[in-house]
């Protein structure tokens, strides 16, 4: 914390473990959003239209296929000379799926779609072949599938934001000695020049800003900011209570703080009025 008369604020543990957290999550969210730009969405449409061969053209097929009386050879002949409805844009389904793709064998077993019917049969498929059971009511647009690489793109920046942002503190300071305080950002702002403190969320927040003057005339504000730097462990001693305080008993401007009312005093105010 302290190095002789000098009082040292490193980054927090606090700070470290938000930040971490913040970058795992922001990490995760972006390889959600990269496996449904990969995988999760042209798969679902791929179990979409395969759903469709099963709920539309296989159930009405067969219903024709059993009025019309035609008989078990005939049936399988038709299901294996079917096609797949897929649409146009191939792009929106996975790769390397053939667009000329025949109905699965599996509505060639036509004991088993007179027994059970086609969705006994789409059940047993979609489970073979691990696609959802209950696809969604419409297909994902390419434009959607697109969709997902901007969030990941974009997620991963801020998680990459996150990451830069925990190192460039990591390297950081917040010190004062016994005449001037040194900002993490570097700059070393003496007590002489310090002409007001707004101290107003320093309770609640840790936050309290500096407004100075430099050498040179120009009014410049600085933070100190106990809750990235030192904390408040009683155990620590409180190394950022101390570097505020020194600051506070040396300078010689305005310390503008958060006044507390007193209710008891309040309700008798009030009530004298």
């Amino acid at each position: 914390m302290s190095a002789g008369s000098t009082i040292i604020c490193r980054p927090s543990k606090w700070f470290i473990w938000r930040a971490l957290a913040i970058f795992t999550m922001l990490s995760l969210f972006s390889l959600y959003f990269l496996y449904d730009w990969k995988v999760g969405y042209p798969k679902s449409n791929f179990a979409y239209y395969v759903h469709q061969a099963f709920e539309k053209d296989l159930k009405e097929s067969f219903a024709k296929h059993r009025e019309e009386g035609r008989s078990d050879e005939e049936w399988i002949t038709y299901a294996r000379a079917q096609k797949v409805s897929f649409p146009e844009e191939m792009e929106a389904l996975p790769k390397g799926v053939d667009s000329d793709m025949s109905w699965p064998e599996i509505t060639q077993d036509i004991e088993l779609l007179r027994r059970d019917g086609w969705h006994k049969l789409w059940l047993d498929y979609s489970k073979k072949a691990k696609l959802k059971s209950e696809p969604g009511p419409k297909p994902k647009s390419v434009a959607a599938i697109k969709e997902q690489l901007y969030w990941a793109i974009g997620v991963a920046v801020l998680a990459l934001g996150a990451l830069l942002l925990l190192f460039r503190n990591l390297s950081r300071r917040m010190k004062a000695d016994l005449e001037a305080y040194y900002a993490p950002g570097g700059q070393k702002i003496l007590f002489t020049q310090i002409k007001r403190i707004d101290a107003r969320k320093w309770k609640s927040k840790g936050l309290a800003t500096i407004f100075y003057q430099t050498e040179g005339g120009k009014d410049k504000k600085a933070r100190i900011d106990g809750m990235i730097y030192g904390q408040f462990d009683a155990e620590k001693g409180q190394p950022a209570e101390q570097l505020y305080q020194r600051v506070v008993e040396n300078f010689k401007g305005e310390l503008i703080e958060l006044v507390e009312v007193d209710e008891d005093e309040e309700s008798e105010t009030e009530s004298n009025s």
